[in-house]
């Protein structure tokens, strides 16, 4: 039962997600998607997009043209166009498979807190905040498009669920920070989700009866923190470091994502300017 209801939930959220892009009769890929094609370019040594389908969010330094969206997406879509073929590879369908998973893993964390006895809620309340969340805000929404930025977004969201439902399930340091590393590789600023992590850890530490700033002067819980923090940085760093070389290797530029130089819509050009 622990493994069939949220591969229940799994199905049941991807047969909504692809229907409603049925429905909406957007089951192929759209010109800006992008990262199927970023990914063809990997596959290919490039970082460019020799061909893209549109320039528009794209980004031009000598004579080429650059996703300037961090990487996470393509990364993620490369074995499928590796093996299937830029052509058969669809970022819709990619992107409703990705908003299942979260469904799935908000389900997975809504458990895991219930089972550590950090919240109260039964288990038809957590199906009824797991609906919630997939039905009842923008995420369905985002799930069913299979564009650049959607796509970027849906795949953090994956890793940042799995990143605080490994913290919640494990006191070690690295599943969560490798997950929420590889976060970063779409949406860099989601490192600000590395406090909660290391709430959580403190969570797993306090003694019985004492809880909050109150375990702080206690030295053990110190120390414990100190080396969760440490490790925790390894991961991160390294996401950083590939993120500064993408950018050197693309723009020549270690802190330049492109995103100055897009080739926005018109009415964005006056504050992008600024």
């Amino acid at each position: 039962m622990k493994i069939i209801r949220p591969l229940l939930l799994f199905v049941v959220a991807w047969l909504f997600y692809w229907g409603t892009a049925v429905w909406g009769d957007n089951t192929v890929s759209p010109q800006m998607a992008y990262f199927d094609h970023l990914a063809d370019a990997f596959r290919q040594g490039q970082l460019y997009l020799a061909h893209p389908p549109s320039t528009h969010d794209l980004t031009q330094f000598a004579g080429r043209w650059y996703v300037p969206f961090p990487p996470l997406p393509a990364l993620l879509l490369l074995p499928w166009v590796a093996l299937r073929g830029l052509a058969a590879t669809n970022t819709v369908l990619f992107s409703t498979l990705l908003g299942a998973l979260n469904v799935l893993l908000v389900h997975l964390l809504l458990d895991a807190l219930s089972r550590r006895g950090w919240s109260k809620l039964s288990t038809v309340d957590n199906l009824w905040l797991t609906l919630l969340f997939g039905l009842g805000c923008v995420h369905w929404y985002m799930a069913t498009l299979g564009s650049v930025w959607f796509v970027a977004q849906i795949s953090t969201v994956t890793f940042v669920a799995l990143s605080v439902w490994l913290a919640v399930r494990y006191e070690s340091a690295w599943p969560a920070s490798s997950a929420l590393a590889i976060a970063l590789l779409a949406r860099p600023n989601v490192v600000f989700t590395w406090p909660l992590l290391l709430g959580i850890y403190w969570m797993h530490n306090l003694p019985p009866g004492l809880g909050g700033f109150a375990s702080w002067p206690q030295p053990s819980i110190a120390r414990k923190l100190a080396g969760w923090t440490l490790r925790s940085a390894i991961p991160l760093g390294l996401a950083v470091a590939l993120l500064l070389a993408y950018n050197a290797a693309r723009f020549g530029n270690w802190l330049d994502f492109g995103y100055l130089t897009e080739n926005v819509a018109q009415k964005l050009k006056p504050d992008l300017d600024r």
